[in-house]
């Protein structure tokens, strides 16, 4: 379905940030904090034995992810009390630099891609907030997070109807104005996950983020 954001029933429950869009990029506001702790996720991700393959094509790795986040705990911890949620979601990804096409497309072998490359809707089934950190300086061309402004008539899953990933992936979606989150190492940037976003594959250098979800 389409909404207009403000009409989101609980949009007023978000942290004040949110209350005007779904997407915002604050910068790096918290790199004073991060920067204490980025190191050692960083010096885990770059010990491959910490790392699980999640998704690959012909043997190479698309996406991996840290098989134990509690590295984070300090971080994840200070959002909790920063915007009063509690995580239910916790990942650590590295993008691999891949040259294989961008997939907006219903001709796929899902089990050969990314879906998250595809224009999505997270279908969330309770109010949220995610929150991402990028450990790399992240530019158009190393995997940013992508989502469609502006929001007055965006997709939406309302949190009270489920649907499996096929129907919730919009694999012939023409976006009229993407916009990129963007930035140096440390950017952060909120997001409501049941609105439409994606993400995008690494083409020019790996990218390392952290993601979380928080229940309100």
């Amino acid at each position: 379905m389409r909404i207009n954001y403000k009409d989101l029933e609980y949009r007023e429950s978000l942290p004040k940030i949110l209350h005007e869009t779904p997407f915002v990029n604050v910068g790096l506001k918290y790199e004073d904090f991060l920067k204490q702790y980025t190191p050692a996720i960083i010096e885990k991700l770059s010990d491959d034995s910490n790392l699980k393959v999640m998704n690959q094509v012909d043997g190479k790795p698309i996406r991996s992810s840290l098989k134990d986040t509690a590295v984070c705990e300090p971080i994840v911890s200070f959002f909790e009390k920063e915007f009063g949620g509690e995580r239910f979601m916790v990942h650590v990804n590295r993008s691999h630099v891949v040259d294989i096409p961008s997939n907006n497309t219903f001709d796929v072998d899902t089990s050969e891609i990314w879906i998250s490359e595809f224009w999505h809707i997270d279908n969330v089934q309770r109010p949220v907030i995610g929150i991402g950190i990028y450990l790399t300086d992240v530019d158009d061309d190393s995997a940013p997070m992508t989502y469609e402004d502006p929001p007055e008539n965006n997709f939406f899953a309302p949190i009270d109807n489920y649907t499996n990933w096929t129907q919730s992936r919009f694999l012939d979606f023409e976006p009229k104005n993407p916009v990129n989150i963007t930035g140096p190492k440390h950017t952060t940037f909120l997001f409501v996950p049941n609105f439409l976003h994606k993400a995008n594959y690494a083409r020019k250098k790996q990218r390392d983020a952290l993601y979380m979800r928080l229940a309100l």
